[in-house]
C-alpha cells in the first residue's frame, strides 16, 4: 500500500545500488493504480539521473515534477524527447 506521507520519487541514500529498486517498486505501485507515468517512455539512465539529481514524481498524478533546480534541465530534456519521438 502507498504511503501517503511519502508522496514523491526522490533520490535515498545509499546511491544508485539502493535508490533504483525503490524507484521501481514505486513506479510499479503508481501503475498498478491504473495511473501512467510521465516519465514512462523516458531511457532509464534519463529517469535515473533525473531522480538522482532531485526531480520527483507527483505519486498521485504520475506528473513530472522538475522543482527550481531542474527546471531549466527538464525544458531541455523535454524538447529533446519531442524530438526523439518526432523522429528528428
Amino acid at each position: 500500500m502507498l504511503n501517503k506521507s511519502n508522496t514523491t520519487i526522490t533520490w535515498v541514500s545509499g546511491g544508485y545500488r539502493t535508490a533504483i529498486p525503490k524507484w521501481k517498486k514505486l513506479e510499479q505501485e503508481i501503475l498498478g493504480r491504473g495511473i501512467e507515468l510521465e516519465s514512462m517512455h523516458w531511457p532509464e539512465r534519463a529517469k535515473y539521473w533525473f531522480f538522482g539529481h532531485g526531480g520527483t514524481i507527483d505519486l498521485e498524478t504520475g506528473k513530472i515534477v522538475y522543482g527550481e533546480k531542474l527546471e531549466r534541465v527538464g525544458q531541455r530534456m523535454a524538447y529533446a524527447r519531442g524530438l526523439v519521438e518526432s523522429g528528428t
